[in-house]
């Protein structure tokens, strides 16, 4: 099973993100699909779910809090994508082409017991 995964979000029209390209890492543990994948962005980002790192909170995220089995990669992503569409993301956002200096490891299933990022992580 691939483990490691790069992905790609085009920001929607009429938003803040409009047109902008959102590369993420994308990890899956040993336990996927039963526990979320842990995402990362290397594009700056200003969205809610997303941590001072470039994390996506597992907490914040509804399809990553509530996450089952039959979930995939792609509903992550759509479901991102749908939270850049929403009103209440309309902020400022950093500018074009800004990245996070260094991404995080995802932590392992020793460290978190669930394959999700630890508090540590998500600070």
């Amino acid at each position: 099973m691939m483990k490691h995964w790069n992905g790609t979000i085009i920001g929607p029209g009429g938003t803040p993100f409009d047109g902008r390209i959102y590369a993420l890492r994308i990890e899956c543990g040993e336990n996927y699909p039963d526990v979320p994948p842990y995402l990362q962005f290397e594009t700056k980002v200003n969205l809610s779910c997303v941590t001072d790192q470039g994390v996506v909170d597992p907490r914040v995220l509804p399809v990553l809090s509530q996450w089952k089995r039959s979930y995939t990669i792609a509903d992550v992503l759509q479901a991102i994508y749908k939270l850049m569409a929403s009103p209440s993301s309309r902020k400022a956002q950093p500018p074009e082409g800004a990245t996070y200096g260094s991404l995080h490891s995802p932590p392992t299933p020793s460290q978190s017991g669930s394959g999700s990022p630890s508090r540590s992580e998500l600070k």
